[in-house]
């Protein structure tokens, strides 16, 4: 039975290898289907893929399967052409473009890397690589001439995609999930297919042979092969082989069980922080700047989060028989920063302090101790280096300097704001320069510079300013003149430019802040480790220094041992001089006597001197050991923070686009990671983000093919 869905590009192919590989049913496929169109009418653009999982009709697992077997045609359709004009032209047997084609995929299957069916020919000593320029050169040219003609007809008609009947696979179609089979019995009459992940086995009849095959035969051939789960009764392949279908589909004759999902890890926080983060509130989507709720407090030893463990998903088995294992459900990451400590286990958190609680974007729970300033920063107060939570009551006044770790103003003015967490101002930034490691919400921006590695909120607008985030720019009912805004996951602003000021800068996609912060960090890392390895040279020259001193005391210890002998023997002669008398005896005895007493009283003198230098000497080696400690402890930390942002950040991909929900002016600029134009007319209520020339919403990260397109909002 087919069903006539209004899709295209892939969203269309996307629907196919669902319905074909039994992964949704026809009826859920029209259903997801009319709440796309539903979504479309009420100014929502959703591709396919979106609406599946919003709408938990599909797992990621299979999800992702679909999209391997998508990407394996696409980048498999130049090597169709190529194989076909290299058998039309006797350049190639079939039996060396069947080995050539099972190599790859191979490779695919093993690697997912599909290396060049060409590559793989010039390998083999097939073809040369002269020739295979000038085959692909005409690869490329029927390319260009079908996507043209797609387009003219697009244009003609609208699209409708033929979706098969999920119980078999159709040979002449090519969303049928051919690509990705591989032939494991070669017969007379019949041809045994596995797809690419092993799960389902297909019966392929060739001619009018069927007259000829036996179900039993058919099953026998499988177990030869090794395919023995889920095979399917000989009544169904016996009605198989007499039905109209036969030679014209293919029919699944074993089918494995995919492994199910496990359910995710979380983490409960019992305090809601949501005092410094602005809400998008209504449908006109006005900023709420000032209910921002309670501020969370906590006590030292109270539980400021637990996580929840994931539970691991059931393994699946393929058609041989073989485990399929379960992908690895994501581990909710929480790291402890000031403030907090966790149980042995990693599951609970608590706090060593009283304070407010508070989560980084990248997932750094600290508690925070709070400064209050119920006036301007200003001469009366000096800049303000605190760790914890600064609240402002009153205004930072120009050329002040403010650090902390959370930052709560009326307004800032012309000052420089350095913060690890979020900057909250109820009023204006003015000619501020503010970095921040978090979100940054105000009510307006005037002159000023602006980095943060969350959302940055503006209210009412931002006016001769650069801001760039790792996160979004939320300006919805806002205005953008005159500035540059680089947000990593996309703007939202309500008017962009005007008739009369200078073309603003749009950007996303791009996170030069996070990159800096990385940057940073990794000089950080470098210059700990230098003098980590200074502080070594350090130790090893004074325990080398010490060493010596050892030595030296040694040689003074026999040097007294020997005097002390010395001075007992001449004390006896002495006294024989003495009862012999002999005066002159007695007098060069004594001057013997008084001799050795001098140089016994320096050697203890330098043995002093040498243990007070051998005492400082182990001080400052312990000095310089704890200092070692100290310093890869920072590595540590740097480290750690490191992956952190780093994990953050690679973890932060997906569609982006920039919406503008009343106008933009001509001459504003748009860039994307792969493409970007130069708006020629002033355009109204529009989102433009940048797509692929198939329509897909996903930039590829090797080669970008994509285009600036423009949608418009309704």
């Amino acid at each position: 039975m087919a069903h006539q869905l209004n899709l295209a590009g892939d969203d269309r192919t996307l629907a196919q290898l669902a319905l074909s590989h039994r992964i949704l049913t026809s009826e859920q496929m029209a259903e997801a289907v009319a709440f796309r169109e539903l979504q479309e009418e009420q100014g929502r653009l959703m591709t396919l893929e979106d609406v599946l999982l919003s709408r938990k009709m599909i797992s990621e697992l299979n999800l992702s399967r679909l999209r391997l077997l998508l990407e394996f045609r696409k980048r498999r359709e130049p090597d169709r052409i190529f194989s076909k004009i290299l058998m039309k032209n006797r350049l190639a047997t079939p039996e060396q473009l069947e080995t050539a084609t099972r190599m790859q995929l191979k490779q695919f299957k093993e690697h997912r890397t599909l290396p060049s069916l060409a590559d793989i020919l010039v390998n083999m000593g097939v073809i040369s690589p002269r020739r295979v320029e000038k085959v692909r050169k005409a690869v490329e040219a029927i390319l260009k001439a079908r996507e043209s003609h797609e387009d003219e007809q697009q244009r003609e008609s609208p699209d409708t995609c033929q979706c098969p009947s999920p119980s078999v696979c159709t040979d002449n179609s090519s969303l049928d999930g051919a690509s990705d089979c591989e032939s494991v019995f070669h017969g007379k009459y019949f041809d045994i297919l596995v797809n690419g992940d092993a799960t389902e086995a297909y019966l392929r009849v060739k001619g009018e042979a069927r007259e000829t095959i036996e179900p039993q035969e058919v099953l026998e051939t499988l177990a030869q092969t090794g395919i023995t789960q889920g095979l399917v009764d000989a009544s169904e392949i016996r009605e198989y082989l007499h039905g109209p279908s036969c030679g014209e589909t293919r029919k699944i004759v074993a089918h494995g069980n995919l492994p199910k999902p496990g359910v995710p890890g979380s983490i409960r926080f019992p305090f809601q922080d949501s005092a410094g983060t602005p809400e998008i509130i209504g449908e006109e989507r006005c900023v709420g700047l000032k209910d921002r709720g309670r501020v969370p407090q906590v006590k030292c030893g109270d539980v400021v989060a637990e996580v929840i463990p994931p539970l691991n998903g059931t393994n699946g088995v393929d058609v041989y028989g073989r485990v399929i294992p379960p992908p690895p459900c994501p581990v909710q990451r929480l790291f402890c920063g000031k403030g907090v400590e966790r149980t042995p286990d990693g599951l609970r958190f608590h706090a060593t302090i009283d304070g407010k609680p508070h989560l980084s974007p990248c997932g750094m729970l600290s508690v925070l101790p709070e400064l209050v300033i119920e006036e301007d920063v200003s001469f009366e107060t000096g800049n303000i280096m605190f760790d914890g939570r600064v609240e402002v009551r009153g205004v930072i006044q120009d050329g002040f300097r403010v650090e902390c770790d959370e930052l709560v103003a009326r307004e800032i003015s012309k000052a420089t704001v350095e913060v690890n967490g979020s900057v909250t101002v109820y009023g204006g930034i003015l000619g501020a320069r503010i970095k921040s490691k978090g979100a940054v919400s105000a009510a307006h921006v005037h002159a000023s510079r602006i980095e943060a590695l969350g959302d940055v909120t503006v209210e009412k607008g931002i006016v001769e300013s650069v801001i760039m985030t790792a996160g979004k720019c939320l300006i919805p009912r806002g205005k953008v003149i005159y500035s540059k805004v680089l947000a990593r996951e996309g703007i939202e602003v309500g008017q962009v430019g005007s008739d009369r000021s200078v073309p603003c800068s749009l950007a996303f996609g791009f996170d030069p802040v996070t990159q800096r912060e990385l940057e940073t960090l990794k000089e950080s890392i470098s210059l700990k480790k230098n003098e980590l390895h200074g502080v070594h040279e350090t130790i090893a020259k004074l325990t080398d220094q010490m060493l010596k001193t050892e030595a030296k005391i040694g040689t003074l210890a026999q040097v007294q041992d020997r005097s002390s002998l010395q001075l007992s023997s001449i004390a006896k002669d002495l006294d024989s001089l003495k009862e012999a008398g002999d005066a002159q005896g007695v007098a060069e005895k004594q001057a013997q006597l008084l001799q050795l007493q001098d140089k016994i009283r320096n050697a203890e003198l330098e043995l002093d001197r040498l243990f007070q230098e051998q005492e400082e000497s182990k001080g400052k080696i312990q000095e310089h050991q704890r200092h070692a400690v100290e310093l890869r402890k920072a590595i540590e930390s740097f480290q750690e923070n490191w992956d952190i942002l780093n994990d953050w950040a690679e973890a932060k991909k997906g569609p982006v686009a920039v919406t503008i929900y009343h106008s933009i002016a001509s001459g504003t600029t748009v860039k994307g990671p792969g493409s970007s134009l130069v708006l020629e007319v002033p355009c109204s209520r529009v989102q433009i983000r940048e797509d692929s020339p198939d329509g897909c919403h996903e930039t590829v990260a090797t080669v970008p093919m994509t285009k600036m397109k423009i949608y418009t909002l309704k």
